[in-house]
């Protein structure tokens, strides 16, 4: 039987759009399903975000969010020196007034911690203070981008700076999650490389940068021995900033990572297994509206939560 030239060409992309897509999934590991979990207007009233808006100076909204163990949202309202708690239907349950810093992060047990550079406010499930920790910082922390607070799973506060490296600021008990936390002091309080995590792995985890193309995700026991050592996948352009996201409950290493494609800055979250494997590309939409020093966290259990402020508002989105 013959077959029109016309025909074929027909009948060749049928059998590419059936058979290629398939294909092309089973090796594709982006993924860019989310859903959008809260929106908040501008503005001064109750449930609502501050914004900065002039000419001479930065353009300032939220610089920080978190998310609670139960999944509400933690937004650090920095032009309206307040904290916002929104349930898991968007609703705002709580609001502190009189809140300065730039970094928030739940406590584990209904409250949470913002840090302002010099020291750590502890915040009840209440809204109400309840301890202040002054951090004896022989460096000053650097404010901005990649600025931010984590949990560990030993109840220990953390400072991530920019540059990677982490500072231990208050301890609590390890099996009590809303205790009173205790501040480490003096010549007890160390510089340290990388972030503990989420996850119960007892290792500390640091971004290595050999080159814009090739960097690494380090593990290493608290002797310093290398024990994990991850490439970062790299499927154009180059690295710019590198951040370590923590782990899941099932251990998986979570980075976040700003890809310059073209003089373009893209945003992307990176799953990763301890032996190596990429898991998950997302892709995230890298507008801001205004200045974030927290774009992203990633929950134990691998959800990853973003901020995002545009001309309408802010929004917390979930993938």
């Amino acid at each position: 039987m013959k077959i029109k030239t016309g025909h074929f060409i027909i009948i060749t992309l049928m059998l590419l759009m059936i058979f290629g897509t398939q294909n092309i999934k089973s090796q594709n590991t982006t993924l860019t399903n989310s859903k959008t979990v809260l929106i908040v207007k501008w503005g001064s009233e109750e449930g609502e975000i501050g914004l900065l808006d002039r000419p001479e100076v930065e353009r300032c909204g939220p610089l920080s969010f978190g998310i609670t163990e139960k999944g509400e949202i933690l937004l650090l309202d920095t032009v309206n020196k307040r904290a916002i708690k929104f349930d898991s239907m968007g609703n705002p349950i709580l609001i502190v007034k009189n809140v300065v810093g730039w970094s928030i992060c739940s406590d584990g047990g209904g409250g949470f911690f913002v840090f302002d550079g010099e020291k750590l406010n502890h915040y009840s499930e209440e809204g109400i203070e309840k301890e202040a920790f002054l951090a004896p910082l022989k460096k000053k922390v650097i404010e901005g981008y990649g600025s931010e607070m984590v949990l560990t799973p030993d109840n220990k506060v953390e400072v991530n700076e920019v540059t990677q490296k982490n500072i231990p600021i208050a301890a609590g008990n390890a099996y009590m999650r809303s205790v009173r936390f205790e501040a480490i002091r003096g010549d007890e309080l160390k510089m340290r490389e990388g972030k503990i995590g989420n996850g119960t792995d007892p290792l500390r985890f640091t971004i290595k940068r050999i080159s814009s193309k090739d960097i690494r995700i380090l593990g290493e026991d608290y002797d310093g021995k290398d024990l994990v050592s991850v490439p970062i996948k790299l499927d154009s352009g180059y690295a710019g900033a590198v951040l370590f996201k923590g782990q899941d409950l099932n251990g998986n290493l979570y980075v976040e990572l700003e890809k310059i494609v073209d003089k373009h800055t893209q945003l992307e979250v990176h799953c990763y297994s301890k032996e190596g494997k990429r898991l998950k590309v997302f892709n995230l939409p890298n507008y801001y509206f205004t200045t974030v020093y927290k774009k992203t966290e990633v929950t134990p259990e691998g959800k990853i939560y973003q901020l995002q402020t545009t001309p309408d508002g802010v929004s917390i989105i979930c993938y």
